[in-house]
């Protein structure tokens, strides 16, 4: 029976080793050949792969109603930016039906910084005999390299910032592993008191200037510990990437209250062999007074410099830049520090100043003069002495000379000079000094030069002592109680032609207003400097000014008595020209009583009687409205009311704890017009 089932096993096994054989054959029921297929398919259909790494794939073909090698390619047009396409074997003999390719992604391609990028086809195509072609598709998601990634850096990441000034960090990022997706900075701390800004560097990519300038310096003081020490702020900067953690760095901004800025107030020039003396202004922020210890840095060989005072105590220093006689003629580069004392806060300033070198002048004939050592004169007075000049052996030319003040001093009011005659050719002339009345008394320090087309002369020094002139004293003044004028108002406004009235008062020593005396009267004029008088007319009696043109004037009131003044007081009044559009005429403050104390706790009603340029009363429409300040409105305080009549009315209030005897002014103005009255606190 087992045999039975082999031979029946064999049997069919031949029937079906016949069947396979014959697949190619037509049929018998066929009479058309049949057509040979060529498929392929890749597998797995989809990879992930990251920039700089590959990929493998199994490509399968399937060869039908055939036989012969198939050749496998993959077009680098039809690829993925980046991506490259590589065959084991490329062509597969009669019978091989698979082949490994290999998808290679360079560092360089581009990626999508997403979660899931998109996925991308890679197209490969079969190729067999007789032009039979497959193609397939197989997909790949591009990942951004395991070593992409950015660093964050600042530079400095520690600054000092004075209070008018800013402070700035230069922030870089530095891309790794290929990362090219865009990046974004932030700072996540803020200060009340401190701006910080982040503006991209133009044309560099991915830096980043980080600028901070302090807005609000009394809020950044009340959070320091001590103005002296400044006040250190924390920041943390922010990088995002996408696809990437975020990452931060750390800054610290030491915010500083007092600054300075040496500042050398013009160019150093020197002649060759020689020096010069260069004033540097410190610049100091208001209450610095700490010394500054001043230094050269660096100056190219054969110049040096030094500083009087050092340190640096005041406002200024002098620095005296000196080159050797070896130094080129031409432009060199000094730097200075200015060092303050440590624990301030504040930071080494470093000054760039230019020296221009030249080349000492050519050695010309020359002479010297020789002037009197000293004269003296009596102030209205002339006086005279010998003049003489020694001439070098190769030197005969026309001696023209001047006198002029010596360094650091000055030629007085009235003095004059003359040499008679003229030195010129001449070995000696009488040089006369004239004074006059007014020449104050003293000892002036002068210079007697000589100059001539051929050469220059020696000068020679000159001391003149003025002595006065002797008067009898003046008479003595009158006997008179009054100490103090005041005038009202002062710094008034009017509009041409309109008038204003002024009027005085006289105090004694106890500050109690006192009667003119007899033989005593109050006088009244107007000047502005000049001859003739055309911005405004007063009545020296009365007081009362007229408006003639635009213009400032000074009105001054004296009290004379017996025919002497005793007291004087003065106070500008401007003008504005007749017709100014909008402008009224005057102003004036009227009180009940014509006061001018008040109380402490008391209130006083007050009116400002506003004018036209025709001396008429405007007690409505004026437009702005007046208005009233007060000049310590802690003493006394003044606001607008409605009065009794039409008319423009405020109140006035003396504080209770207002000082006694202090004087407020109250300031009243309108358009074109104003002035301002003296308000004396009281018991």
């Amino acid at each position: 029976m087992n045999r039975r089932k082999k031979l029946l096993h064999f049997a069919r096994m031949l029937i079906l080793a016949g069947l396979s054989a014959c697949d190619a054959c037509p049929s018998a029921n066929n009479t058309e050949p049949v057509e040979p297929t060529l498929v392929m398919s890749a597998s797995p259909k989809d990879q992930r792969v990251a920039q700089g790494a590959s990929t493998l794939f199994t490509v399968t073909v399937g060869r039908k109603n055939f036989a012969g090698p198939v050749t496998l390619s993959a077009p680098p047009g039809g690829l993925p930016l980046g991506v490259t396409v590589d065959f084991d074997p490329q062509t597969l003999p009669e019978g091989v039906l698979q082949s490994t390719m290999r998808v290679s992604v360079s560092a360089t391609a581009p990626v999508q910084y997403v979660a899931e990028p998109p996925l991308l086809p890679v197209p490969i195509y079969a190729k067999g005999p007789n032009d039979l072609a497959a193609t397939a598709t197989p997909n790949v998601q591009i990942v951004p390299s395991s070593l992409a990634g950015i660093t964050l850096n600042a530079t400095p990441s520690a600054l000092t910032v004075s209070v008018g000034q800013n402070g700035e960090s230069l922030v870089t990022i530095a891309r790794q592993g290929n990362y090219s997706a865009p990046v974004t900075l932030a700072l996540t701390t803020s200060f009340v008191g401190m701006n910080a800004s982040l503006t991209p560097v133009n044309g560099v990519p991915d830096t980043w200037r980080l600028q901070f300038v302090v807005t609000d310096a009394d809020a950044l003081r009340k959070a320091a510990a001590s103005a002296t020490a400044g006040l250190e702020l924390a920041y943390v900067l922010r990088a995002s990437g996408q696809g990437l953690p975020d990452i931060t760095t750390n800054l610290k901004v030491l915010v500083v209250f007092g600054s300075f800025l040496p500042t050398p107030e013009r160019d150093a020039r020197v002649v060759a062999g020689a020096q010069d003396v260069v004033r540097v202004t410190l610049g100091r922020s208001a209450g610095l007074t700490a010394a500054i210890a001043m230094a050269m840095d660096e100056a190219p060989a054969g110049i040096t410099g030094t500083f009087a005072p050092n340190p640096a105590t005041g406002d200024a220093t002098s620095l005296t830049v000196r080159a050797a006689a070896s130094v080129a003629p031409g432009e060199y580069e000094i730097k200075f520090k200015s060092t303050p004392p440590t624990g301030m806060g504040l930071v080494e300033m470093l000054t760039r100043m230019k020296v221009v070198v030249v080349a000492p002048p050519p050695i010309q004939p020359s002479c010297v003069l020789a002037a009197p050592a000293s004269l003296s004169v009596v102030a209205g007075n002339t006086t005279s002495g010998t003049l003489g000049v020694t001439r070098a052996s190769d030197f005969s030319g026309v001696v023209n000379v001047s006198v002029g003040a010596a360094s650091g001093s000055s030629i007085p009011t009235g003095m004059s000079f003359a040499f008679d005659p003229p030195l010129e050719l001449r070995a000696s002339t009488t040089l006369r000094v004239t004074t006059t009345a007014a020449t104050p008394a003293g000892t002036y320090s002068l210079v007697v030069s000589g100059s001539s087309a051929n050469g220059a002369c020696t000068s020679s020094p000159l001391s003149v002592v003025v002595t006065p002139v002797v008067t009898p004293p003046p008479p003595p003044p009158p006997t008179s109680a009054v100490t103090r004028i005041v005038i009202e108002p002062t710094n008034a406004e009017i509009t041409a032609p309109a008038t204003q009235q002024y009027s005085a008062r006289l105090y004694n020593a106890s500050g109690a207003v006192i009667a003119v005396e007899t033989g005593g009267s109050i006088e009244y004029s107007a000047s502005n400097g000049t001859p003739s008088n055309n911005v405004a007319t007063i009545n020296p009696t009365t007081g009362l000014a007229t408006g003639v043109s635009a213009g400032t004037i000074t009105i001054t009131a004296r009290y004379v008595r017996n025919g002497v003044q005793v007291v004087q007081v003065s106070t500008p009044l401007l003008v504005y020209a007749a017709g100014s559009s909008g402008h009224y005429g005057s102003a004036t403050m009227s009180t009940n009583g014509n006061v001018r104390t008040i109380a402490r706790e008391d209130s006083v009603l007050f009116q400002i009687i506003v004018r036209n340029t025709a001396g008429t009363a405007v007690t409505s429409g004026v437009n702005p409205a007046p208005t009233v300040s007060s000049s310590n409105p802690g003493a006394i305080s003044v606001r607008s009311t409605t009065g009794p009549v039409p008319g423009y009315f405020f109140w006035m209030k003396a504080a209770p704890g207002a000082t006694l005897n202090t004087e407020v002014g109250i300031r009243y103005d309108v358009n074109g017009a104003g002035g301002e009255l003296l308000i004396r606190v009281v018991p």
